[in-house]
């Protein structure tokens, strides 16, 4: 059987989600963003809000992918250790950033975006190890159904899916009182909390059926088949955007509850945007525009926790400017290079931009000397 090769499109894929992660999560002034890079406030959906279940669906292909491959190099499944020490490594390193730069425990924000794809990656990758395709796809069904009811039949307030009388809200304030996202839109309610967890482990598992697509196709068992990866992605997307779409009728979009049919609606958007790019990468062998996104892809999660942590570290140490006093050194190149040349809004996105093109230019280098972390 021949083995199975590193799929360019994912990693790109991968790379184009941190990309916007890093812009989305850097703007130079957060009272001047454009709307786009806004999350929607509650129901709906908005550019934001594509970024993180892309990142969870590519992450469930790469465990497809990678999985499968040590499979066919006789190596046999992953080691029970290996899975938890990778997700205990990744919900560490999200909590050290929760902590930086003040370090106190007391107002320690507990989840976090690397602690969800950390409990994410440890139930995806048990689950694509121990359940066939057909189980595997039951076990899915079965996530969106229980959580589904849980949301609309199980929240403390008349109206279940509104920000005071979710059962996500309610659970949160109970564990994790005093240790939630302290800009949430009620207070004790975490975006990455315990209860909304469940829609997102939905959407990795999702991406491991996008993974085992490209699987199929590396081990040309799909030769004579009807449909191409490309094809069989875009119908699975089609099909999962129309069930995303009608359930939203009866459960809406809404990332901070990471309701079923958002799962759905951006597990379906992902397919097609994973067809599209496999189809030009892979199969067009179009791929030197891609570069940049590939140096980000294949050190992912490196550069997530290095761009947060110079994030932060910018926007609140501080130096004193003659004639104005302390100011941060975010504040400082923020005015000189972009508010005082252009429009707020605009000088916002180019503060993002900036920074991101910074990051890239870094990886690159790694990239360049090849050079990956894998955590």
């Amino acid at each position: 059987m021949p083995e199975i090769r590193r799929n360019a499109a994912v990693d790109a894929f991968r790379g184009i989600a941190i990309a916007l992660m890093i812009i989305v999560n850097n703007q130079g002034d957060w009272s001047h963003v454009y709307r786009p890079l806004r999350h929607a406030a509650w129901h709906g959906w908005s550019g934001a809000d594509i970024v993180f279940p892309f990142f969870l669906f590519i992450m469930g292909t790469s465990i497809a992918i990678s999985f499968s491959a040590r499979r066919d190099r006789g190596e046999g499944n992953i080691p029970f250790g290996k899975i938890a020490s990778r997700s205990a490594i990744l919900f560490a390193l999200g909590l050290a950033l929760n902590l930086f730069p003040d370090f106190d425990i007391a107002t320690l924000r507990i989840p976090g975006v690397l602690q969800r794809i950390g409990i994410c990656y440890f139930f995806a990758a048990l689950i694509h190890e121990h359940l066939g395709q057909r189980p595997r796809l039951a076990a899915f069904f079965l996530i969106l159904g229980t959580y589904g009811a849980i949301l609309k039949f199980s929240g403390p307030g008349p109206d279940t899916l509104s920000p005071e009388g979710n059962i996500c809200l309610a659970v949160d304030r109970y564990l994790l009182h005093g240790h939630t996202y302290p800009h949430a839109p009620v207070a004790g309610f975490d975006p990455e909390g315990t209860v909304s967890t469940l829609g997102a482990l939905a959407s990795a598992l999702a991406g491991t059926f996008a993974g085992d697509f490209l699987v199929s196709a590396a081990r040309k068992e799909r030769e004579r088949a009807r449909f191409t990866p490309e094809a069989a992605l875009l119908a699975f997307g089609a099909a999962a955007i129309i069930a995303g779409l009608v359930m939203d009728l009866w459960m809406p979009i809404n990332k901070n509850l990471w309701t079923p049919s958002y799962v759905l609606f951006m597990a379906g958007m992902a397919s097609s945007l994973l067809a599209a790019l496999h189809w030009i990468v892979e199969k067009r062998r179009i791929s030197s525009w891609a570069t940049p996104f590939l140096a980000l892809g294949m050190n992912a999660i490196t550069v997530y926790v290095l761009s947060s942590a110079a994030g932060k570290f910018l926007a609140l140490l501080k130096l004193p400017i003659p004639g104005v006093g302390m100011a941060t050194i975010k504040g400082i190149i923020f005015t000189a290079l972009f508010a005082s040349l252009m429009g707020p809004h605009a000088a916002s996105l180019a503060w993002s931009l900036a920074f991101c093109l910074f990051w890239t230019g870094a990886m690159f280098l790694l990239y360049r000397k090849n050079i990956f972390f894998k955590i």
